[in-house]
């Protein structure tokens, strides 16, 4: 980033999110500057924690569709959608916007130290459930069973939230508003992880290699059961028939190991905290305005993208009746020379 933007210091990665205040647009005025200042934060984050250089990009994907951590390459892939609708909200001053950009950066910088960093402030579960994703179908299984409710995605987001909330005061009101509080605490309850069903898997009982990471899951569940004077039926122990009770107490048992993974989440204050009524205000204005201009820019990229490939299409068709058509003349040449001859 330029000297100038930080005053000739030299910040560590968190002391930069500081420097996301009411002033940010002032100072990052245009999507040059933002990408800078998210190269510049990368950059030292990954410094900072031994982790190896990950590479930022802009792609296009669809609406609702952020970005990418592609772990195989070390690449972060952001929505172009993000970058190219920077100046319409820098206008409008629209922090819901910045709050949800950084928020984005953060969750999938998370996933890179999760696959190439030694991850010292995740909870067990989490670092065995990447050791065992980072093995063929392992991440499928995963996945299989709960994106949302994921130990990698829960870290994730849990991760992003508190660094930008801790460090970046003028998020507060965002993370307390009424529509994140609900995501978090009753989204996509129905997909909730359930541990013990997870752990008898055949599937992931068949994965090769992964034995230690399963077993020292299944002993991190099985100690926060006993945290909770929880039932918990290991794999060896399954028994024939399962109860409708049983599944009831795996479910709480499923809420309390979340908990364990992502506290802040899970904590009175969370759901209990709110903002005044004209912040709330201000906030879902914003969000509206966020989520209408990202449905008509990808809509009409949508449109763009159709325009382009039908170009292609009728370019293409053309070209093969130019080929057609110069080949049927030769042949016609030829016949005439053919005739001529006799």
């Amino acid at each position: 980033m330029a000297r100038d933007f930080f005053d000739g210091k030299n910040p560590t990665a968190i002391e930069m999110l500081s420097y996301i205040d009411e002033n940010f647009f002032k100072r990052v005025d245009t999507k040059r500057k933002l990408m800078k200042f998210t190269r510049a934060f990368l950059d030292k984050f990954c410094e900072e924690r031994n982790l190896a250089p990950v590479t930022l990009t802009s792609v296009e994907y669809k609406y609702g569709h952020y970005a990418t951590y592609m772990h195989y390459s070390g690449q972060l892939k952001v929505n172009n959608l993000l970058v190219k609708s920077f100046a319409e909200f820098k206008e409008k001053n629209n922090f819901f916007y910045v709050q949800e950009y950084f928020d984005t950066i953060l969750h999938e910088l998370r996933h890179h130290e999760q696959f190439v960093g030694a991850l010292k402030d995740a909870h067990p579960i989490v670092k065995n459930t990447m050791q065992i994703m980072r093995r063929f179908k392992g991440e499928e299984i995963f996945d299989s069973h709960s994106y949302f409710f994921n130990p990698v995605e829960l870290d994730a987001r849990h991760f992003a939230y508190k660094t930008l909330k801790s460090n970046a005061k003028v998020f507060e009101p965002y993370y307390k508003h009424e529509d994140y509080v609900e995501f978090e605490t009753t989204g996509e309850v129905e997909a909730q992880l359930d541990y013990v069903a997870l752990l008898k898997d055949p599937e992931l009982r068949g994965l090769k290699l992964v034995s230690r990471q399963v077993k020292e899951i299944e002993e991190s569940v099985k100690e926060i059961a006993l945290k909770n004077k929880l039932s918990f039926v290991g794999i060896k122990e399954r028994p024939e028939i399962e109860t409708k009770m049983d599944e009831i107490e795996n479910l709480i048992l499923s809420s309390r190991v979340n908990a364990e993974i992502a506290p802040e989440f899970y904590r009175d204050e969370f759901v209990l905290e709110s903002n005044p009524d004209e912040i709330e205000e201000k906030i879902s204005i914003e969000k509206a305005s966020y989520t209408n201009f990202l449905k008509t820019l990808a809509e009409k990229d949508r449109i763009r993208r159709k325009n382009r490939r039908i170009a292609k299409k009728e370019e293409k068709q053309k070209c093969e009746e130019l080929i057609k058509e110069k080949k049927l003349s030769e042949r016609k040449e030829e016949y005439i020379k053919e005739e001529r001859d006799i």
